[in-house]
């Protein structure tokens, strides 16, 4: 999956690759959406020219509707596929289709799964996950129990110092990978399902719509679709709901 500014830059590295190995036949592009940034302050739509506004690509959770949008999941169920594993690129040491992790996921048979790493500092930049209780879908409870992932600005002082009281090692909460694997089944399920938005802080240039000058003030970032509740367990983890 790629957006709009890095498509042409990622297919012609491809190219020029020899498709690292790969049949070019089995390798395909996508692009994922876009989405308005907004000021910090007061959520105004900021501009990168006087008619024309700052948009970026719209999160992790924006890889649902692209696949949907584009005929990526129609050409996955082609083939057979049953999972896709999600790698971010940010994760230089993930490694791509890990078999252990895909096969986790299969042979648990997991709508979802997630890998989580140890922090190692209070205050290291890295996604938090934690648990999040939720209204229940079952009529024998009143809530369910699973883990999410907030980012680091997100998450409360008092939640980045929390440590695992069944670690021996007392370790800090888990943080995600940023690498998960998804069962096509259930991603068809969140075709037509409305994702929340959540801002996402960055400073970006633009254009101040008074003065019409170049500006640097930090944004409230763009609204990126967030995937539902994630459940990650010691590790490896499975994402989903649980009674």
């Amino acid at each position: 999956m790629t957006s709009r500014m890095t498509h042409e830059a990622v297919v012609s590295h491809f190219h020029a690759n020899q498709f690292f190995g790969l049949s070019a036949k089995d390798v395909f592009f996508f692009e994922q959406g876009l989405a308005p940034a907004l000021s910090r302050d007061d959520g105004r739509i900021l501009l990168q020219a006087p008619h024309e506004m700052v948009r970026l690509p719209n999160g992790s959770g924006g890889l649902v509707r692209a696949l949907f949008e584009t005929s990526t999941f129609d050409r996955m169920v082609d083939r057979g596929l049953d999972y896709i594993h999600v790698l971010g690129s940010e994760n230089v040491l993930g490694r791509a289709l890990d078999p252990i992790f895909v096969g986790f996921a299969r042979d648990l048979e997991l709508h979802c799964a997630a890998k989580s790493v140890e922090r190692q500092d209070v205050h290291e930049d890295a996604e938090v996950v934690v648990l999040k209780r939720i209204p229940s879908a079952s009529k024998y409870a009143d809530q369910d129990e699973c883990n999410s992932i907030l980012l680091a600005h997100e998450a409360p002082e008092f939640l980045l110092r929390k440590r695992e009281v069944k670690s021996r090692s007392k370790r800090l909460c888990p943080a995600s990978a940023n690498t998960f694997v998804f069962q096509l089944a259930w991603l068809e399920g969140l075709k037509d399902r409305t994702l929340r938005f959540r801002g996402v802080p960055r400073n970006l240039p633009h254009v101040d719509p008074e003065s019409v000058k170049p500006s640097m003030a930090p944004s409230g970032g763009a609204g990126e679709d967030q995937l539902p509740p994630l459940v990650v367990a010691d590790g490896l983890g499975e994402m989903g709901r649980r009674a």
